[in-house]
């Protein structure tokens, strides 16, 4: 989204939201905990998985024109083949396998469409999140919305000219952007461009108005809170606390936000930042845009991570910044660039802890990287890329190994209980430590969904876990 634009649609989705909203906190089954946790919400990244919302990727994936690369959901160079909504069908299927219960985006927007018009709301919500669509509303389904429907994504103007009413949601699967469970209930996200604001829209009128959602209260919303935060950004350590990467997709103030709201301590992780600066090297962020593309949890006290970025030892001397420095010359990259390029690898994964209910820094933590914190808790860390062969070539490992299986999303996995992945298929190495450690992973294969730079993680927004 358009900074200029950010305070007219928060002020728009406010009353918007005062018109569609569904049942209040106090409706809604009170919390089992003393301090308003619910155990059947989400706690942690590894508990059992009960519940959980996705999207296949449908039609609206194919309309992307690769020609031009700009804010609406139409203008991208990422394309997709129908084959993505195979791959994830058989994701899915491995879910379901399991015993987990299954929601599907598309039928909880249509409930929420059926109950706006119930009461009278669906007109005004149109007028505030798709006006053009206002004159078409006896005839808006969810496949409207998702820009499924041909009459409104191949629209004409009155010159004759394409003038869609609607944004198609290309990146809608990736459902773990869009909101996070907390154990107080919904994290509703925000982005910080035009082309998938749209999205975080849909997500904030189903989770007001689904029935099947109505025990899901929202307790942040990064619309009225005016800040930027996506879900793969958030990760839940237990139920006091979140990592939350910032600096790119989401911002430091979307953390000491959550500190106080949720009264959760926040970890706040640098990842590869967006600020601008003469010669400014963006290499980093194609492949770790989110944080959950840096590391996830999958046991108790152990998790996955990409190695040397997160921790302090090798934030000045490792085989990922020789083998950059090394490339740099020979593509003669100017001086600014490459003292952009080293910085913004080593100041990749610096934490900051904001205390919960005040959200203030905590001065005592001292400097120092994620894994080096979690490390000091206790976990045990397996690598992408699996382990350096002793007396191994470090240059290759990196290369062939850990950027490679990184851009496959390997560190992207999903746990259905502890101990217990899926993950893609298509990284050997990764999987193949992770299971010599004695955890269970399940693959699946993905190669036209891994193109859109998502792997499990993204393509599941957990409800409930215990």
């Amino acid at each position: 989204m358009h900074r200029r634009n950010f305070l007219i649609t928060a002020l728009t989705a406010t009353t918007a939201s005062r018109l569609t909203a569904g049942p209040q906190a106090s409706q809604l089954p009170q919390s089992e905990n003393a301090d308003g946790s619910n155990p059947h919400f989400v706690s942690s990244e590894i508990a059992p998985l009960k519940r959980v919302l996705v999207h296949p990727p449908g039609p609206e994936t194919l309309r992307t024109f690769p020609m031009f690369s700009g804010q609406h959901s139409m203008l991208t160079w990422e394309l997709l083949r129908p084959e993505a909504a195979i791959q994830h069908k058989h994701f899915v299927a491995q879910l379901t396998r399991h015993g987990i219960e299954v929601l599907y985006f598309e039928q909880l927007l249509e409930e929420s469409i059926k109950r706006c018009r119930a009461n009278g709301a669906f007109t005004a919500w149109l007028q505030n999140n798709a006006p053009r669509l206002v004159k078409h509303e006896a005839h808006v389904t969810a496949q409207s919305l998702l820009g499924i429907d041909d009459r409104f994504v191949y629209q004409r103007d009155d010159s004759g000219l394409l003038n869609p009413a609607t944004s198609p949601t290309t990146t809608l699967f990736f459902t773990r952007d869009l909101a996070v469970m907390t154990p107080r209930g919904v994290v509703i996200c925000n982005f910080n461009h035009d082309r998938r604001a749209f999205e975080s829209a849909l997500t904030r009128f189903i989770f007001r108005n689904a029935t099947t959602l109505d025990k899901y209260p929202i307790v942040f919303d990064a619309i009225t809170e005016q800040v930027y935060v996506e879900g793969g950004d958030v990760l839940l350590a237990d139920k006091k606390t979140l990592l939350v990467g910032i600096g790119n997709a989401t911002q430091q103030e979307a953390a000491i936000r959550l500190a106080k709201v949720l009264e959760m301590d926040v970890i706040a992780v640098q990842m590869p930042s967006v600020e601008q600066w003469p010669g400014e090297w963006s290499g980093l962020q194609s492949i770790f845009y989110h944080l959950d593309c840096l590391l996830n949890f999958v046991d108790h006290k152990r998790v996955l991570a990409i190695p040397y970025l997160l921790e302090q030892q090798h934030a000045r001397n490792n085989p990922l910044l020789e083998i950059l420095i090394g490339l740099s010359r020979i593509e003669r990259l100017s001086r600014p660039e490459r003292i952009a390029m080293l910085n913004e690898v080593q100041n990749v994964g610096w934490i900051t802890r904001f205390q919960a209910g005040s959200g203030k820094p905590d001065r005592t933590l001292g400097r120092v990287k994620l894994l080096d914190y979690l490390k000091a808790q206790g976990y045990e860390v397996n690598y992408v890329g699996g382990q350096l062969p002793p007396h191994g070539n470090s240059l290759r490992y990196t290369t062939e190994r850990v950027i490679r299986e990184a851009r496959f999303m390997a560190a992207n996995v999903v746990a259905l209980r502890p101990a217990h992945l899926v993950s893609y298929a298509g990284n050997p190495h990764t999987n193949s430590n992770l299971r010599s450690a004695g955890i269970q992973v399940d693959t699946f294969a993905a190669t036209e969904l891994m193109r859109a730079n998502g792997g499990p993680h993204c393509l599941t927004m957990p409800l409930e876990r215990h």
